[in-house]
């Protein structure tokens, strides 16, 4: 038998993860028949009132339809998975040859030879039953018996939280669960803003957990040369704190050991109740005793394609599929705060690059936010955010991340020069005063050229009033002849300045600014990149609107002009 305890793991992640009860019955049926080595088999739900088992999953797919038709509904106590469904107790037989009740005829038709079959069942209520052939005889060991018992168990709960889950979610649910994940995203999205160190945005993740999922434990688990190592962890209690640190420092944790592990594997969260009847299968022995009591959560921490590692989030009370979806949630933003910290990380560990960016240009920067309007620093951080969000979605692997933000942050450097009769105006701007503000790009440019560093930002801050059609300024750029970078945050930059409040332009809905982004497809913007915008839920976009401002995109009046952006 191969890896049985590596199954029950994967079965008990499905449980504590899917919510599909066909997800369930397939996923457990065809697992189990490779592990016993066995070819046939049939996964039976109970219908109480009935008195009957209805097949809800078969192998092989191919079965004759004469079979099935035979085998669909069996009678509480009739055949093998009547008898444990009735019993409460696996069956195994390994001779099916010496028996003639009529129950079996569909087996013989088939020539199979043994069987064995175990209840699925929910804290000791029987939901139905698990039925497995082989086409030789064979005696079924005690191991594999109780083996089987065990994965039965763990269906059953699978099957159990399926049908909470379908009960729980209620419209009212529905709309709770929303109201607090869009709570928690916001402060895990205010946790990316707030910090760019890497090591603080971990240490933010696992305090945020804490606090809003009420854990008692939040660790992070990295994977750094196949052992799963403590980065960081946030404590309820100090005693907790010192109990615990000792034992994950005498107990490593390597690829493939316990639930952490496995989900690093399998990228399924996992949810372990207090009370796990296999808790020493699912840990590494040092730890059992402290988890004996506590109910944990393991969910992947995941950039782009790749596990970097898991948030284990720990607590002395029983906790449900709520918890692991508000958990889940968390992971997300935290996988999105990390990349941006390693994004960031990337740029300031180019040695000679930053080191001459930060000597040349911090009194260009100073001197911008100087000179620049209070709202003007918040507009350069969501259009940076806004063009990575673009940019995520676009997974080009030829654009340069580090020059996209650092570009996005700049690329109004250039409205240093503007006077601020004119950048400040509240009223709209006449012909003259749009000549004179049109001169920012040009402006920008001037100001980053001459740093070495900051050279191919230059041209693309030159760029980035250039229209798709060639109507744009200063150069009349067209199509592919602007830099990629440019046409993404124009996007990014639109949405912003329709959305956001200016002196010359009141704050306005998303899907006016959506609508307008729409209408200069082709035009203004790339088409291409429209699509990726419009791929893009609102709902998204609001959350790094939230995260950056502290509230959702407000509705108000916005005063008539004559294109979406200055």
């Amino acid at each position: 038998m191969k890896n049985p305890s590596r199954l029950i793991n994967i079965i008990s992640a499905l449980a504590n993860h899917s919510l599909n009860l066909e997800e369930v019955f397939s996923f457990a049926l065809e697992k189990t028949l490779k592990l016993m080595g066995a070819q046939v088999g049939g996964l039976f739900l109970l219908d109480a009132p009935e008195k009957e088992l209805d097949l809800k999953a078969y192998r092989p797919l191919n079965l004759p339809p004469r079979i099935i038709e035979q085998i669909k509904t069996i009678k509480l106590g009739e055949g093998y998975a009547g008898r444990v469904a009735l019993s409460g107790q696996p069956i195994a037989q390994k001779n099916l040859a010496k028996f003639k009740e009529p129950s079996l005829i569909a087996a013989a038709s088939l020539r199979l030879r043994s069987v064995i079959a175990t209840p699925l069942k929910y804290q000791n209520k029987v939901l139905g039953s698990l039925v497995i052939f082989t086409d030789t005889v064979r005696i079924f060991n005690k191991e594999e018996i109780n083996l089987l018992s065990i994965i039965g168990n763990q269906i059953g709960t699978a099957i159990e939280h399926a049908r909470l889950y379908e009960k729980a979610m209620t419209a009212e649910d529905q709309l709770m669960k929303r109201h607090q994940e869009q709570l928690l995203l916001l402060n895990v999205g205010q946790m990316i803003l707030s910090n760019l160190s890497s090591e603080e945005v971990l240490q933010n993740i696992v305090e945020a957990s804490l606090k809003n999922l009420n854990m008692d434990v939040a660790l992070i688990r990295i994977v750094e040369d196949k052992r799963l190592n403590i980065k960081t962890g946030a404590y309820r209690y100090p005693e907790e704190r010192e109990q615990l640190e000792h034992l994950l420092v005498k107990n490593p944790l390597y690829l493939g050991q316990g639930v952490a592990g496995q989900v690093i594997q399998t990228g399924i969260p996992s949810l372990i109740n207090e009370g796990e009847p296999n808790l020493s299968k699912l840990t590494v022995p040092g730890l059992v005793n402290y988890l004996k009591n506590r109910s944990w959560i393991v969910v992947p921490l995941k950039i782009k394609d790749k596990i970097i590692g898991v948030l284990i989030l720990i607590a002395k009370r029983k906790l449900g599929l709520n918890d692991l979806s508000l958990a889940v949630a968390v992971a997300n933003q935290s996988a999105i705060a990390l990349e941006n910290s390693f994004l960031f990380r990337k740029v300031l560990d180019e040695a000679d690059e930053i080191e001459s960016l930060y000597e040349q240009t911090i009194s260009a920067l100073a001197s911008a936010l100087d000179a620049r309007e209070k709202k003007t620093s918040m507009h350069s951080m969501l259009v940076t955010q806004y063009a990575l969000r673009m940019a995520r979605e676009l997974n080009n692997q030829e654009l340069d991340l580090s020059t996209l933000i650092k570009s996005s942050l700049l690329h109004d450097i250039g409205k240093i020069g503007i006077p601020d009769v004119i950048l400040l105006k509240g009223d709209e701007l006449s012909e003259p005063e749009r000549e004179i503000i049109k001169q920012h790009s040009r402006i920008g440019y001037n100001i980053l050229q001459n740093v070495p560093a900051l050279h191919k930002v230059a041209k693309i801050i030159l760029a980035h009033q250039e229209w798709y059609n060639g109507n744009g300024y200063p150069q009349g750029l067209a199509k592919e002849e602007i830099p990629l970078e440019a046409r993404i945050f124009a996007i990014a930059d639109t949405l912003d300045a329709i959305t956001s409040s200016r002196p010359y332009r009141a704050e306005n809905y998303f899907e006016k600014a959506r609508a307008e982004i729409v209408r200069y497809k082709g035009t203004q913007f790339d088409p291409k990149l429209v699509e990726v915008f419009l791929s893009i839920p609102k709902e998204e976009w609001e959350q790094i609107h939230m995260a950056v401002c502290g509230h959702s995109f407000k509705k108000h009046t916005r005063k008539k002009i004559t294109s979406p952006t200055i």
